[in-house]
Parts: structure tokens; C-alpha cells; sequence
């Protein structure tokens, strides 16, 4: 039977999920999932990006190469600008373990919405994220 259940997620107040279909599906055991080889399985973006005319912040996570079994989870924080209809990428994990995906989101939800909170600039944002 296909396991549909999303991986569980901490997501702080602040955050909006803008779309997830990142399952808690074991590539190994089901590679025929739907949606798990999509390079598009989960946005969030943080509410004040919507409401403010500021910089915020979004995390991305997808399967890359698209398609491909032998590829891996990447997950990304990028910093919106709200004049320009890109981001820019601040910091990336990969991985092939959901698991490890799950944990690095989780870690860095709280970061980014403190980043934001306190008007910390980029270079300090980037700080936060990579130490561990």
C-alpha cells in the first residue's frame, strides 16, 4: 500500500505552506511514488513577505536531477527581495535521507523568522544557518 503521509514538520507561527508533497516515502522500497522524484515538493514562505514591502525569506526542498532515482533531497533558504521576482539562495543541504531533510528544516524555521524579526542582515543570516 502507497504511504501518502507527509514527513511531520516543525513549522513555527510566521510560516505559510505555500505547497508539500514532500511524503514520507522511502525511495528505496517505492520508487514509483508520484511525487517523489518532483524538483518542486515543498515551499514555505514566511507571512510577513505577503504583508511588508521587505526582504523575507523562503525554504525550498526538492529531488534533483528531476526524475532520476539516483539523485538526492535538496533543501534551500533563499532571501526574497520585494521588488524583484527572484531570490537569492543563502545557504543548501542535499541529501538522500528524508530524515536529515526534516531535521535541517526544523532547524532552520525558527532561525529564519528570528533573522527577519530582528532586521539581522544577510551576512548575519548566513552566519546562523551554517553554524551548527
Amino acid at each position: 500500500m502507497l504511504n501518502t503521509a507527509l514527513i511531520p514538520l516543525q513549522i513555527p507561527t510566521g510560516w505559510d505552506v505555500m505547497k508539500n508533497q514532500f511524503y514520507n516515502v522511502d525511495f528505496t522500497v517505492d520508487p514509483t511514488h508520484p511525487y517523489l522524484f518532483d524538483d518542486c515538493l515543498l515551499i514555505l514562505l514566511l507571512k510577513h513577505q505577503v504583508a511588508t514591502d521587505i526582504a523575507s525569506f523562503s525554504v525550498d526542498v526538492g529531488w534533483y536531477p528531476q526524475n532520476d532515482p539516483q539523485g538526492y533531497y535538496k533543501v534551500q533558504a533563499l532571501y526574497n527581495y520585494h521588488d524583484r521576482d527572484y531570490a537569492d539562495g543563502i545557504v543548501e543541504f542535499k541529501s538522500r535521507d528524508r530524515f536529515e531533510i526534516q531535521r535541517k528544516i526544523d532547524e532552520w524555521l525558527p532561525i529564519l523568522l528570528d533573522c527577519f524579526s530582528y532586521r539581522l542582515s544577510y551576512e548575519e543570516t548566513v552566519k546562523r544557518l551554517i553554524s551548527d
